[in-house]
């Protein structure tokens, strides 16, 4: 199933979810798998389990400056956003990672039609 093809509410419970891991954490694969299997998507650890498989293709996980792997909620939200075929792609012209990740987040809340300001 494509993630445009969810319904309003697990739109809106991925959204908040994005929202809540926060935009400068990194988060260990396991424990965002946990978090996604509420929602309609197939979602696997990856054969190293330092990502995650999420319709079938990894998310990409940067190069840690030191200590584990981990996969940021950018990363998370911009899988899911290129998963989705929009007719103009989702960016944002903020610098910041918090307030690009943010802007990112409150275009797709309206794309998807859900009524609320990430920024």
């Amino acid at each position: 199933m494509n993630p445009c093809d969810w319904s309003a509410k697990d739109k809106e419970a991925f959204l908040d979810l994005i929202e809540k891991m926060g935009t400068n954490s990194v988060w260990r694969p396991a424990a965002i798998k946990g978090r996604l299997e509420s929602l309609p998507c197939s979602v696997e650890l990856s054969e190293s389990g330092n990502t995650l498989v999420i319709f079938g293709s990894e998310v990409q996980v940067p190069e840690p400056v030191y200590g584990e792997p981990g996969i940021f909620s950018m990363n998370l939200l911009q899988h899911i956003v290129d998963r989705c075929e929009f007719d103009e792609r989702i960016t944002s012209d903020m610098t910041g990672s918090g307030f690009y990740m943010r802007d990112v987040l409150s275009q797709l809340a309206v794309k998807w039609g859900v009524n609320k300001d990430y920024l």
